[in-house]
């Protein structure tokens, strides 16, 4: 395999504070991209100026266009990324500040031609950039453990229980986010290529604090370390309503991996998945329902709350939630 080329899809959106500190770090690796396209998404600040003079100043290696209504992020990544036209996509927020050496240690792994995907730690910062204490691995619990079972053929194993994969340290082979559209509504889009990606090839996580990951109110997606009250608040909001969207998510994964024709799926992670489907189908009965103890203990007593959700936080969410 020669060398792989490599694209940046990078999302915008009212951006216009940080927008060129993170273009300015793009055009500044050690291992130089080959494109750079930006998608806006409707901003009214001055993003949209700030691209056109940056795509003036380096025309037909930064190509830019525009969503005529704002789509949010899901749609707006993915229109960017069937924009891209190299072997590797490299996934960008508009806020943050990419590491020198970034793109150089994503795209080493993917030489490996079963290797579909590849992402990073980041250092977790204020708007100045300054430290505010943790990394993102940390910050999700994405320890020496989950990093190992990644690594292996059990990582689509772990993506079942719970999303690690961020796509602002993410680099995934065009080929397959091309086929994974189009992406689910009902998840991040970083967390569905993630779960198509690890199903038809390998991940490989990279251990090092590749991006500085800027974390301020006014971000549409972001990551932190929470506490339990923060955990609360956010398990509050996954009612019927959502684990029936996330129920009909998974189908339709199940449906896209069998229906696909390019990559031979090992069957023990198609069972792994309708296993998953039916933990989420008895998710959404117990909430209409009503008495869930006897269900709950049943899917405790069975493995499922380990194997496809977080535990014991699950078996409270479960019983206590709406």
């Amino acid at each position: 395999m020669g060398e792989l080329t490599t694209s940046v899809a990078l999302c915008t959106y009212n951006g216009e504070r940080f927008l060129a500190e993170q273009i300015e770090s793009i055009l500044n690796q050690s291992h130089p991209v080959d494109e750079i396209v930006v998608r806006d998404d409707g901003s009214t600040d001055g993003t949209c100026a700030l691209i056109d003079e940056y795509a003036a100043r380096h025309p037909g290696f930064i190509r830019s266009c525009r969503a005529e209504v704002n789509g949010g992020s899901n749609r707006n990544f993915q229109a960017c990324i069937e924009l891209c036209r190299n072997d590797v996509v490299l996934l960008c927020d508009q806020d943050d500040a990419w590491h020198e050496d970034k793109v150089a240690r994503l795209v080493a792994p993917l030489v490996d031609p079963r290797v579909g995907f590849a992402f990073s730690d980041a250092n977790m910062v204020d708007t100045m950039r300054s430290s505010i204490g943790y990394t993102l691995w940390q910050a999700i619990g994405f320890d020496d453990s989950a990093q190992a079972m990644m690594a292996s053929e059990l990582g689509f194993d772990l993506l079942l229980r719970r999303f690690v994969v961020t796509g602002a340290t993410m680099a995934v082979r065009r080929e397959i986010a091309m086929a994974a559209m189009p992406y689910s509504t009902a998840l991040v889009h970083d967390a569905w290529i993630a779960l198509f990606a690890a199903a038809v090839s390998e991940a490989r996580p990279v251990d090092a604090r590749l991006v500085d990951y800027r974390q301020h109110a006014s971000q549409q997606i972001g990551e932190c370390k929470r506490n339990w009250y923060q955990q609360y608040q956010m398990a509050k909001k996954m009612g019927l309503a959502k684990f029936e969207e996330r129920l009909l998510a998974f189908q339709t994964l199940h449906d896209r991996l069998v229906n696909q024709t390019t990559w031979s799926i090992e069957p023990r992670k198609l069972a792994m998945l309708q296993q998953k489907i039916d933990f989420l189908k008895q998710r959404v009965e117990m909430r209409r329902s009503g008495w869930r103890l006897p269900a709950v203990l049943r899917q405790w007593t069975a493995g499922n709350y380990s194997r496809f959700a977080e535990g014991w936080k699950a078996v409270g969410q479960d019983l206590m939630m709406p």
